[in-house]
């Protein structure tokens, strides 16, 4: 029975006080920009992908523009100083996606038109290869053109072409028929501005390198490659919040993949950036909002997108799509759930105040050993001086976890001395839907997108004998600005 009544006490002591990370942290973070950083930051890297068939529930039509979404994608904006790009297209615009025997109407294309500023890239579709397809992609486009107008990024005729093999080609479909193929199309098209390839992976012989090197771009005509990620392809049970998505070292061994051809097109063609135009956390996205749908989600984002910068991936596209449990808003009901704000949406803001505007910036990636606490330092471009530092503690902690949210200390060395601005990145657990703040502020479908402030979360703390000491809570992200 003492036996029983010791284990169980231990338990609780256990239980109260258990957390992954150290209670105290110091790192030294550099004052002047280290040759491991980034280049210059594209204002407009937090970008968004829409799928085709979701695409009027996010934009409207002239006569009905989504406001709503207009005003979030504002908000956007108006942090980076630039406009937001778009993406449209995805694997529900090919075969197997829109269903048989619909067709987009004047009105559909009209939803171009609902977002003033917004820059797009349209994807023509290539899968379909009967009679009559390349005629009508040539006509879809035309359409499209009439609403975007010279808002127009880039164009990309197909999708995931390297999936193609044995699914809408021959099994043994190459990269060089693929070329001729997309020829033949983009002459037809007659565009100057085109996105390609367009590839869901990044494997032999699909590779950047290879088509390149095929002579994709002997017309000069190539203004950015896409690549497509996604962290975790399954609705597996091994896939968990902590190991699979708030992990910084599985977002590093992620994206730590697309260095080579980011480092490739700038050695051999330094004026083609790589941009992930298509990317968010699961394949499987539906059935599974706790996992992919929560406020932990708007963590991992964050983080994803912010370690991405390091490797200088010129932009990321984060897939939208109505009924999607990984998108950042629903756009309109779906089932009878209401339109809403939803959590990775926090992301896109917390990443563009990151950016900010209208310095530029370089970024680089802190090391500071664990798992799930993961920082970065962020430079002026002109200066080359520190400007901003960034902590993500991706610790989940949830509101029905037995013990107390813990915290880890952190002092950042640093022979500066000034005011550091601190804001949050919050919510009550890693498994809120509602009650998440940036900076004290939210936005709501009851706002109409708007900002609210609801809170006054930011903090001041002055840098003292060469520490900058700061606290942050399992689950949650700061941003420390000198002012």
């Amino acid at each position: 029975m003492m036996y029983s009544i010791l284990l169980s006490l231990n338990l609780a002591i256990a239980l109260i006080s258990a957390s992954d990370l150290p209670n105290h942290i110091r790192v030294s973070i550099p004052t002047n920009v280290p040759t491991i950083a980034s280049g210059v930051i594209d204002h407009a890297y937090p970008g968004f992908a829409i799928a085709q068939h979701a695409f009027q529930d996010y934009a409207g039509n002239l006569s009905h523009p989504n406001i709503f979404s207009r005003n979030l994608i504002n908000s956007v904006t108006e942090k980076t100083g630039t406009a937001v790009h778009i993406r449209v297209g995805g694997t529900s615009a090919t075969p197997g996606g829109i269903p048989a025997g619909i067709k987009l109407g004047p009105a559909w294309f009209e939803g171009f038109a609902s977002f003033p500023g917004v820059q797009w890239t349209y994807m023509a579709h290539l899968a379909l290869n009967t009679s009559g397809a390349e005629a009508n992609a040539v006509a879809e486009v035309k359409e499209a053109l009439k609403y975007i107008g010279q808002n127009l990024e880039a164009l990309e005729v197909g999708n995931e072409v390297d999936l193609y093999p044995g699914r809408v080609r021959s099994a043994n479909y190459s990269v060089r028929e693929y070329i001729h193929e997309w020829m033949n199309y983009t002459s037809a098209i007659n565009s100057q501005v085109l996105a390609a390839p367009v590839y869901a992976d990044h494997r032999e012989p699909w590779l950047i390198a290879t088509t390149f090197e095929e002579g994709i771009d002997k017309n000069n005509n190539i203004k950015s490659a896409s690549l497509h990620h996604y962290m975790e392809t399954g609705n597996l049970p091994t896939i968990t919040r902590q190991a699979s998505f708030m992990n910084h070292t599985a977002i590093v061994n992620n994206l730590s993949y697309f260095s080579q051809p980011v480092n490739w097109l700038k050695q051999h063609h330094p004026d083609i950036p790589v941009y992930l135009a298509e990317t968010n956390s699961d394949t499987a996205s539906t059935n599974d909002t706790d996992l992919i749908g929560v406020f932990g989600s708007a963590l991992w984002l964050a983080d994803y997108m912010l370690y991405g910068m390091t490797l200088n991936i010129r932009r990321m596209n984060i897939q939208l799509s109505t009924g999607f449990d990984y998108t950042s808003w629903r756009p309109v009901e779906y089932f009878g759930a209401p339109p809403a704000v939803l959590p990775p949406y926090y992301a896109q803001v917390f990443v563009a105040d990151v950016i900010g505007a209208p310095d530029d910036v370089r970024i680089s990636n802190l090391d500071l050993g664990p798992d799930l606490l993961s920082a970065y330092t962020v430079f002026s471009a002109n200066s080359e001086k520190i400007a901003k530092a960034v902590l993500v503690n991706l610790e989940e902690w949830n509101t029905t976890t037995t013990y107390p949210s813990p915290s880890t200390q952190v002092q950042l060395l640093t022979p500066i001395k000034g005011l550091w601005r601190i804001e949050k990145l919050t919510a009550p657990g890693a498994e809120s839907l509602a009650n998440i703040t940036w900076a004290g502020t939210s936005w709501t479908y009851e706002s109409n997108g708007l900002p609210i402030q609801v809170a006054d979360t930011t903090e001041y703390v002055h840098s003292m004998k060469g520490v900058l000491d700061v606290r942050i809570r399992a689950s949650e992200a700061l941003l420390l600005t000198l002012c």
